[in-house]
């Protein structure tokens, strides 16, 4: 429950920042750790089942749990960077719309 706070408060601030959906965009960044770790672990199951992680057939379940972590806080950090950047633009461009009229 934690790490479901630990997500979502940036987007949350991101969002207020930017005058978004701050909601919407909390729930939306916890969503993507989620579904990250799960297409990490559905991609090494598959992997596996192929035989070409051998290694990783008899792990706990834990320490797979662990090993898919990262990789869903990286997809939700991408995501927000992108989203800051996206956000910084548009103000940016709003705020000098007015300098292509002239």
């Amino acid at each position: 429950m934690l790490l479901i706070y630990f997500i979502g408060k940036p987007f949350y601030n991101l969002a207020i920042e930017y005058d978004r959906s701050k909601w919407l965009y909390a729930i939306f960044g916890v969503a993507l750790y989620y579904c990250g770790i799960f297409l990490f672990g559905f991609t090494l199951g598959v992997l596996m089942e192929f035989g070409f992680l051998q290694f990783l057939v008899g792990i706990n379940e834990i320490v797979f749990e662990l090993i898919c972590l990262p990789f869903g806080i990286l997809i939700s950090w991408g995501f927000y960077n992108y989203l800051k950047k996206l956000w910084v633009y548009e103000s940016w461009a709003s705020e000098n719309s007015d300098l292509l009229d002239n």
